[in-house]
């Protein structure tokens, strides 16, 4: 939206998922035409490209290695996203600079990295300044008259709609699909829950939840390692906050509106028509942290000026000013949080287009293998929950509380996702597992396949999971299922508690204690 409102007609801007980008054929084109590409990608677990990337890096990498130019001339910018905390950090941000220039491929800017342990936003805030300079030496463009800050702005038309037929308005209400395959985020499974379950004892303080997901009818096919993607509500008090803060204009919660996008906007499209509740349940997020851009958006509606002012201020601060980040409490304070805090009461046109995003899916790796549950789906999910600012309360994942509210019998939009997270093919090859927490989720599945295998008269290889929680009596989730697939010789079991005895026990210190042996096993050639 920013690229659109700063250069008008001069650009015009597509944002794709690598996962349904035809980079094979698109980037050549892309290169021939004197086009530019931005792409930004994170790296996560061992320096790994996120799943839906691995055929696009692997692709890219093998022409790269040959030298085959095939995105010569191409104009490229890079921005990585990770965390520092992790020895392989933006890894997958560096090895596609690399690689896009081997291929042929020219650098505009120099490469970006946003850092998840510190202020990633102020990091892409940073570099982006620079991507809009390279962008106009590369592509010959100038900034729009008023292109500065438009986006921020973008409103919704909204208007009552009294006589919109109720079923139309119910329709619209719940994200769910065609009833049919495939089933995506846009088109989501609506399953039944079959079971909700504390994992954790009475005496914990912590909440982890046992969730299962009915696939019946769906014909949805999963393996052992795949991910659920979970599409949730927010909290029905949250969304009364919301709309307290609003000006609502004489509009309720469940009064009929239509929302429609005014010709000048770039702002997807929202249903209509349809109540304000059901869009603050199902459609925006009410509880991510605040934004920069948000923060404009807020000023311009915000009663009192020096208020305004700070807002604005805070919003336009360099990634060196760390006032952004104290001022709104490392990222945990919410617009809405905000809006009560400071003030600001925006229209729900204006709330929906710039004060808010949309409510993302989130996932969850499938912590069952279909050897076992193949009409169900099993999520194991601990409850979020952290200190709010401003004496807001408690900031309590979305998702998981959402999850959390669940009962047997209740209608969730759900969809699977492959991930590449594998047993390996060969059940005799040793494997070394590390889940502690709710780490053990893919390795509950595990333990089912290699059951199921033995069961059927494979000879299994050496395993060994390694377990750790705080307190044996109070988080020591699945510990009956685990002792089993133990005494079936399933795996071996390796527990550490981090607040029993005098000194705190980790994963870690299990591993060390094993690590010539589990050396033996990773070196070991057939």
């Amino acid at each position: 939206k920013e690229l659109a409102a700063r250069y008008e007609k001069q650009v015009v801007p597509e944002v794709v998922d690598i996962d349904g980008y035809d980079y094979e054929e698109r980037l050549p084109a892309a290169a021939a035409a004197g086009e530019a590409v931005v792409l930004l990608f994170a790296t996560y677990g061992d320096g790994d490209p996120t799943d839906d990337a691995m055929d696009f890096i692997e692709w890219l990498s093998a022409e790269a290695e040959i030298e085959s130019e095939v995105v010569r001339g191409l104009k490229f910018a890079v921005f990585g996203l990770g965390n520092r905390q992790y020895e392989h950090f933006n890894a997958t941000g560096k090895q596609l600079y690399k690689d896009l220039a081997a291929a042929g491929g020219e650098a505009i800017v120099k490469r970006g990295e946003g850092d998840d342990d510190a202020d990633i936003e102020a990091d892409f805030a940073d570099w982006r300044e620079e991507l809009w300079t390279a962008l106009e030496h590369s592509l010959d463009v100038s900034l729009a008259e008023g292109g500065v800050g438009t986006a921020a702005s973008a409103a919704y038309d909204v208007a009552s709609a009294p006589e919109a037929a109720a079923a139309a308005v119910a329709e619209a209400a719940v994200p769910g699909g065609r009833g049919r395959p495939p089933y995506t985020e846009a088109n989501p499974f609506v399953s039944t829950v079959l079971s909700r379950r504390e994992l954790h004892a009475d005496g914990s303080d912590r909440s982890c939840m046992h969730v299962e997901f009915d696939l019946g009818g769906s014909n949805l096919r999963y393996s052992t390692g795949d991910h659920v993607g979970v599409l949730p509500c927010n909290d029905p008090a949250l969304v009364e906050r919301a709309a307290a803060a609003m000006d609502l204009d004489g509009v309720g919660l469940d009064d009929a509106i239509t929302v429609a996008v005014p010709e000048d906007a770039d702002l997807p499209l929202l249903p209509s028509p349809v109540t304000l509740r059901a869009l603050l349940t199902h459609h925006v997020d009410l509880t991510g942290p605040v934004r920069r851009s948000q923060l404009l958006a807020l000023a311009s509606c915000c009663a009192d000026d020096a208020t305004a002012n700070e807002l604005r201020a805070h919003a336009a601060a360099k990634g060196d000013d760390h006032s952004f980040k104290l001022k709104y409490h490392d990222g945990k304070a919410s617009a809405v949080d905000v809006m009560l805090a400071c003030g600001c009461r925006p229209s729900i046109g204006l709330f929906l287009g710039s004060v808010v995003g949309r409510l993302a899916c989130r996932f969850f790796s499938i912590s069952s293998s279909p050897k076992a549950h193949p009409k169900a789906v099993h999520v194991t999910a601990a409850l979020v929950r952290e200190d709010k600012p401003y004496n807001s309360g408690q900031l309590e994942g979305v998702c998981t509380h959402y999850l959390s509210r669940l009962s047997e019998g209740d209608r969730v939009a759900i969809f699977l996702r492959q991930s590449a997270f594998r047993l390996p093919r060969d059940s005799s090859r040793p494997v070394v597992m590390v889940g502690p927490g709710t780490g053990l989720a893919p390795f509950r599945g595990f333990l089912q396949e290699r059951a199921a295998a033995q069961a059927a008269g494979s000879t299994l290889g050496p395993a060994v999971l390694f377990f750790g929680c705080r307190r044996r009596d109070h988080d020591f989730i699945y510990e009956e299922e685990l002792r089993e697939f133990e005494r079936q010789g399933v795996m071996q079991l390796e527990v550490a508690f981090s607040r029993e005895g005098k000194a705190k026990r980790y994963v870690q210190h299990a591993l060390e204690e094993r690590g010539a042996e589990l050396w033996e096993w990773i070196a070991k050639k057939k």
